[in-house]
């Protein structure tokens, strides 16, 4: 997960920007390091947080929501500059040797945007980073939130793996699979690290993950026992 911050405007204002053709330099270093560390025997995938945070991080949520509110064309200007720009960077991430980008998308849920909000000012700035890496195997929507639009996303979107937080949003993998073709990604607490106990409901095409970051102080020794009782047999 790349941590960089996007550039900041030169302008007067956060929301002035242009399009950058490498908005995060270093991260590609860190994809060349991770490629080659690799050696060609596993997946990778680089993380963009979707345009509309960007936004937030360049300003603040309430400033986001402001200029949505009062000049909503601007808000849509600055989108499609930080959108263009993730564009360039899921290229170069694909050259460098990922499998996809992990698209994190936290505004599609109650308490952050309604559904219109979100078709307006968000999905066209989030398919144009996707679309970028189209021919990509494992492009991923990361659904964050317990309140997410889930059924926004099950159909029509150019990514063959959805991951969310079944525990937080309350709807089982069992309930996504009969609803998604593609494949599921998630099954873990992303708080406890706990196992599912039953996973034949899920079917094939699932990738048992977290649905979110793991706590940053998750020593070695647990990941390694949690890694250890998945590979046990059931």
């Amino acid at each position: 997960m790349s941590d960089y911050p996007y550039p900041k405007a030169s302008a007067a204002q956060w929301y002035q920007l242009k399009v950058e053709p490498t908005p995060f330099p270093e991260q590609l270093v860190a994809l060349d390091l991770i490629r080659d560390g690799l050696n060609g025997q596993k997946h990778f995938l680089e993380t963009l947080f979707n345009p509309w945070k960007v936004a937030e991080n360049l300003s603040s949520p309430d400033a986001v929501l402001q200029l949505m509110r009062d000049k909503p064309q601007s808000l849509l200007d600055a989108l499609e500059a930080i959108a263009q720009s993730e564009a360039n960077h899921a290229r170069a991430a694909l050259e460098r040797g990922a499998s996809g980008v992990f698209l994190s998308i936290a505004n599609a849920q109650q308490g952050h945007l309604s559904r219109d909000q979100y078709r307006k000012f968000s999905e066209p700035f989030d398919r144009i980073v996707l679309a970028a890496a189209k021919d990509a195997p494992l492009n991923t929507l990361h659904l964050h939130g317990d309140k997410v639009f889930l059924d926004h996303f099950w159909k029509d979107w150019p990514a063959p793996v959805i991951n969310y937080d079944p525990f937080g949003t309350k709807t089982s993998l069992a309930a996504a699979r009969k609803q998604f073709n593609g494949i599921l990604m998630g099954g873990l607490d992303h708080n406890t690290l706990a196992a599912p106990a039953s996973l034949a409901a899920i079917g094939t095409k699932w990738i048992c993950a977290p649905g979110c970051s793991i706590p940053d102080e998750s020593s070695h020794a647990s990941l390694l026992k949690l890694s250890r009782s998945l590979q046990a047999p059931r």
